[in-house]
């Protein structure tokens, strides 16, 4: 059993992000959120290097902070009035039929849901495609059939206004009583995510300090005395695995990567999951496991 401390976060986005998912056609489809498990990994990289003259030592900096963090999902975040306040997805109903309407987004600010945009709005909000093809080692040209779309998460946005703003990506963090940990992930002022970082796509910097609270995204947490930090609410926000059948309403998919430590072919994967935003008809207390998902 363990006590853990919950602390949030905000990032601005410095250049577009790529998060790979699912494509569509020639499109590369991208997600609008950061999964905890490329963060970690992310964070990993970037302290593995600052301790290290030499080459860094990945394997230990990753297996400590599954020891010693957990992390939760980044969500697109807006600036009002001076805060960064998060825009989360979710399922909505039909209030005249309580059958399942779609995926929204929902400006979550003071404990409640604010505002709620429809998935396809949203995405235009944010997100831009440009074109993008494979170069030839050999002759530097294109490869044939290799031209696709690549969609991307913009790093300013209207957010349905007049006026371009930036955006930021949020969330929490849990940290089992080690300062020395905190220390290091609060001295972290840029990070590299995603897909492309090589050609300027990913730019993440800290809009501020680390901020201890006692609620996750307004929902109420169990941090101490536990061997994870414990999440209750009805209003999924990680991939989440489910065993027991209980009416939900959402979506379901494949949630997998690759384990660099075991070598560039080899896949980790936590199953099949519910994806974030998918709800219940009641409130239920989930664990946040060291990979980002959730639990029963």
């Amino acid at each position: 059993m363990s006590d853990w401390k919950l602390y949030r976060w905000t990032w601005i986005l410095d250049s577009p992000l790529h998060i790979g998912t699912t494509p569509a056609g020639i499109l590369d489809r991208t997600r609008l959120y950061v999964p905890a498990r490329t963060l970690w990994g992310a964070i990993t990289a970037e302290l593995a290097r600052k301790q290290s003259e030499q080459f860094p030592d990945y394997e230990r900096v990753g297996e400590e902070l599954r020891k010693k963090v957990r992390f939760s999902y980044l969500f697109p975040a807006q600036k009002m009035d001076g805060n960064w306040y998060p825009w989360l997805p979710k399922y909505i109903h039909d209030p005249r039929n309580s059958e399942v309407k779609g995926l929204a987004w929902c400006l979550r600010r003071d404990e409640k849901d604010e505002k709620i945009i429809e998935d396809r709005e949203f995405r235009m909000w944010l997100l831009y495609t440009r074109p993008a093809t494979a170069i030839s080692p050999d002759n530097e040209v294109a490869e044939e059939s290799t031209l696709r779309e690549h969609e991307i998460l913009l790093p300013f946005s209207r957010w349905g206004n007049a006026v371009l703003e930036k955006v930021g990506l949020t969330g929490y963090i849990f940290i089992n009583g080690d300062n020395e940990v905190l220390d290091a992930l609060a001295q972290l002022p840029q990070l590299f995510v995603g897909g492309d970082i090589r050609h300027g796509q990913g730019w993440l910097s800290r809009e501020r300090t680390l901020v201890e609270e006692n609620q996750f995204f307004g929902y109420e947490v169990h941090t101490q005395n536990v061997d994870y930090p414990e999440i209750y609410t009805s209003h999924l926000l990680a991939h989440t695995l489910i065993n027991e059948c209980i009416q939900i309403s959402g979506n379901i998919e494949s949630f997998s990567g690759r384990d660099m430590v075991q070598g560039w072919n080899a896949l980790s994967s936590i199953g099949h999951g519910w994806v974030p935003g998918s709800v219940l008809t009641e409130p239920r207390k989930f664990s946040l496991h060291d990979q980002g998902f959730w639990t029963l």
